[in-house]
């Protein structure tokens, strides 16, 4: 498997994490506090290994 398959499935993960809080979000209609823009951040962060790892097999093929 190469890098970009990697950067792809982080992306993808990222994304769907992203909009589904975003969503939650929304739903509140404005009404957002902070645990929620927290567990946005932590998700985002949990994702950002995916992305290394991915680029790191990558580069070592």
């Amino acid at each position: 498997m190469n890098w970009t398959a990697f950067f792809a499935a982080g992306m993808l993960i990222y994304g769907v994490y992203a909009l589904g809080l975003f969503g939650m979000l929304l739903e509140r209609e404005g009404k957002a506090r902070r645990p929620d823009m927290l567990a946005l951040i932590l998700v985002g962060t949990l994702s950002l290994p995916a992305l290394a790892v991915g680029l790191l097999v990558g580069w070592l093929e």
